[in-house]
């Protein structure tokens, strides 16, 4: 019998990648005094960098685009992905499930040789088929289709919009986990399958 899918955010669903982008912001925006958990609390109700910036710091659009030039380059600073975590069940789930479905990272990285040696060193590159980041280059969607063969018995599981939509755009099944950039609330808007806190309820809630 063939094996079914499941597509993998990485960023809030696999790992824990607050504290890097915590701290990025405060050294790229010094007049902030935001706590780690008001940032995120806002962060969370699905407003931007670009809202955030300009509604409470005033920036205008050109200092927004410098902003938004200076953290993509770097967001994604070897030191700075030290600061990223595995979420407790991560690699008990991920090797379980690897036994009974084709398992894919599908992330909008910059780097996909980063996001490689990353999970090398969390020790679970026997779970996956495939290491698929978008580098800004394509669509998660498009990524998809150019490397996957998709089953309407397949899975996304993912904490954005962004995976969500692009799961129903694959028709196929969607998870969403509130445990990265969004919570429960907005998730719903975008009509999941499913919504979870965190994957490790993927086996309290009997689901896979």
């Amino acid at each position: 019998m063939t094996k079914k899918n499941i597509y993998f955010d990485f960023d809030g669903t696999l790992i824990d990648c607050r504290t890097r982008l915590y701290n990025l912001f405060i050294e790229l925006v010094p007049e902030s005094n935001f706590t780690f958990d008001e940032y995120w609390e806002i962060k969370r109700k699905r407003i931007d960098q670009k809202k955030l910036l300009i509604g409470t710091f005033n920036y205008s659009e050109e200092e927004v685009k410098k902003f938004k030039i200076k953290w993509l380059n770097k967001v994604e600073e070897v030191e700075r992905l030290k600061s990223d975590t595995p979420f407790q069940f991560s690699k008990i789930i991920l090797k379980d499930l690897h036994e009974k479905y084709n398992l894919f990272v599908v992330t909008n990285r910059q780097s996909k040789q980063l996001v490689i040696e990353q999970i090398k060193s969390y020790c679970w590159s026997s779970f996956f088929q495939k290491i698929l980041v978008t580098e800004q280059l394509q669509t998660k969607e498009e990524l998809i289709k150019s490397n996957c063969q998709v089953s309407s018995e397949d899975y996304f599981i993912g904490d954005t919009g962004e995976d969500i939509l692009t799961g129903k755009s694959l028709g196929i099944k969607t998870i969403a986990v509130a445990s990265g950039f969004l919570n429960n609330e907005i998730l719903k808007e975008y009509e999941p399958d499913i919504i979870l806190n965190g994957i490790e309820e993927l086996y309290e809630n009997n689901i896979l």
